[in-house]
C-alpha cells in the first residue's frame, strides 16, 4: 500500500481524468455514483488522502450545522433539534435542516453536504451512513455525529431502546395490568432505524416471561403519518375486547390515542390506561406517563461533540455515548 500516492496516481488508476478526482474531493454530488465510486475504493487502496490545504477548504467557517433526519418534522427530532439549537445558537451557529424521503435522496444529501460548501458538520438522527458516504466525509474533513444509530469510528449518541421496552413491561406489570396492547409504527424503508420494533420486542418478551401474551389484535403497527396512527388507535379501541394499557411507541402516538379514547368516551386511565415513550414537552401538559429517553440532553450533546470537533479536540470525543432512559410517572398509567 503506497502512503506517497498522488492525484495522479488515483486518477491512472481509476481510469478517470485528475479533474474528475478533483470534483469527488470537492462536489461529490456532481459525480455519477458508479464513478465516484471506483474513484474512492482506488483511494482508499492507495492510502490517498488530500493535502491538508483540501481539507482546510471543507472547513471554511460557514457557523454552519446541517442535521439530516427522516420525517423531521416528528416530534422527538424536533425536540433534539431543539437540544441542538440550546447548545449552538448562543454560539451563532445556525443549524439547516435535511429531511429524506427515501434513498436516493439520503445519498444525494450526503454527497451534497460532504463537498463542505454548505454546512462546517454534520449531526445524522437515526440514519445509517454507509461505507461510501462515511469516506467522503473523511476526505472533506467533514466532522459527523450520529444520533440513535451506531456508527463505527463515528460518535454515536444512544439510548437502550431494549432497555425502555423492559422497563415499561416491568412498570406496567408492577402496576397491576394483565392485558396490554402496543402501538407503534411499522414497516419503515431500510435505511431508518425502526425504534418501534427494538421497543416492542423488548416489552413483548419481558411480558412474556410472566406468561402474559399480547393478543395479534392488541399489536398496532402503522404506517408513518397521523392519519395512519389515528386509524390505527380506533381500531385498538373498538375491538371486541378492549386492553387495559396501551403501551406507546412514542408520546406522539399516546397523545393521538387519548384523545381518540376521550372522544370515544373512556376515562382515562379508569378505562383505559397509556403509556407513552420520548418524554416530549406536551406529555407533562396531559399528565401522560411515558419513557424519558432525553432528547434535549442528545442534541446538546450533538452539538457538544461538532463543537469540539470544530476545535480539533478529537481526543475529547468519546466513540460512545449512552444515554440512560428512565420512566416517568404521571397520570394516565
Amino acid at each position: 500500500m503506497k502512503n506517497d500516492s498522488t492525484i495522479y496516481d488515483v486518477a491512472r488508476e481509476a481510469g478517470v481524468s485528475i479533474a474528475t478526482v478533483s470534483r469527488v474531493m470537492n462536489h461529490p454530488e456532481r459525480v455519477a455514483p458508479v464513478t465516484r465510486s471506483r474513484i474512492l475504493s482506488v483511494m482508499t487502496r492507495l492510502d490517498f488522502s488530500p493535502s491538508s490545504e483540501a481539507v482546510a477548504r471543507a472547513r471554511i467557517g460557514l457557523k454552519r450545522v446541517g442535521v439530516v433526519a427522516p420525517f423531521a418534522w416528528s416530534y422527538s427530532f424536533v425536540q433534539r433539534i431543539r437540544g441542538l439549537s440550546s447548545h449552538l445558537s448562543p454560539r451563532e451557529y445556525e443549524i439547516t435542516t435535511y429531511s429524506v424521503e427515501n434513498r436516493s435522496q439520503l445519498d444525494s444529501v450526503f454527497a451534497m453536504l460532504s463537498a463542505g460548501e454548505r454546512v462546517d458538520g454534520v449531526v445524522v438522527m437515526a440514519l445509517p451512513v454507509d461505507k461510501e458516504a462515511l469516506m467522503l466525509f473523511r476526505r472533506r474533513g467533514m466532522p459527523l455525529v450520529s444520533l440513535e444509530t451506531r456508527i463505527k469510528y463515528v460518535c454515536s449518541i444512544l439510548s437502550d431502546n431494549q432497555e425502555g421496552g423492559r422497563i415499561a413491561a416491568e412498570y406496567l406489570l408492577g402496576k397491576g395490568f394483565r392485558h396490554p396492547a402496543f402501538l407503534g409504527e411499522g414497516g419503515h424503508p431500510d435505511y431508518v432505524v425502526d425504534s418501534a420494533r427494538s421497543r416492542f420486542q423488548a416489552f413483548s418478551e419481558r411480558l412474556g416471561a410472566e406468561g402474559i401474551e399480547i393478543p395479534e389484535e392488541h399489536m398496532c403497527f402503522h404506517y408513518t403519518g397521523a392519519d395512519y396512527a389515528r386509524g390505527a388507535a380506533r381500531k385498538l379501541i373498538s375491538g371486541k375486547f378492549l386492553p387495559d394499557v396501551v403501551f406507546a411507541a412514542s408520546d406522539y402516538e399516546a397523545l393521538i390515542l387519548y384523545r381518540i379514547a376521550r372522544n370515544a368516551g373512556l376515562q382515562v386511565p379508569g378505562n383505559l390506561a397509556i403509556l407513552g415513550y420520548d418524554n416530549i414537552e406536551a406529555a407533562e401538559f396531559i399528565g401522560l406517563s411515558t419513557v424519558d429517553q432525553q432528547l434535549d440532553e442528545s442534541g446538546r450533546l450533538a452539538a457538544e461533540m461538532i463543537e469540539l470537533a470544530f476545535r480539533g479536540s478529537f481526543g475529547q470525543i468519546p466513540e460512545v455515548i449512552r444515554l440512560p432512559v428512565t420512566l416517568i410517572e404521571r397520570d394516565t398509567a
